[in-house]
């Protein structure tokens, strides 16, 4: 047993109670024998397989992805103009029109539709699992 290695009693798996498992200082910078021999595991051996599933699913839970649920395309669509950034420019689109400027807010509204539509297609390609 090195200085720095605690001797904790462990259960009957093999596990340690977390909060007073050994902690390794640095391991990146310690061969892995001195990692393994600061935490109390051999090379040769390691964790069984039930030992290592006990472990991690009792700190990660099961391993099982979330279910996905798909956005509809209206969501997508509100997604790309509550954007602050569009609203300022809506609105100030609305303002050259109000003022007269007739060009200015058409074009505007013109770069407006064109963000919108190249975010949405963007969008529901990523989620549709469409690449190309």
């Amino acid at each position: 047993m090195t200085s720095g290695q605690q001797n904790i009693a462990a259960d009957q798996d093999g596990n340690r109670p977390e909060e007073s498992r050994p902690s390794v200082s640095r391991p990146w910078a310690s061969s892995a024998g001195d990692v393994c021999e600061q935490l109390g595991v051999s090379i040769g051996e390691g964790l069984s397989s039930e030992q290592a599933k006990r472990r991690r699913r009792r700190k990660y839970g099961a391993n099982r992805l979330r279910e996905a649920t798909a956005r509809p395309v209206w969501r997508i669509a509100w997604e790309q103009v509550r954007s602050l950034v569009v609203i300022i420019l809506a609105v100030a689109a609305v303002l050259s029109l109000a003022l007269g400027n007739l060009p200015e807010g058409v074009a505007i509204f013109a770069v407006i539709l064109v963000n919108g539509a190249l975010g949405f297609v963007s969008e529901w390609r990523a989620t549709s699992g469409r690449a190309g």
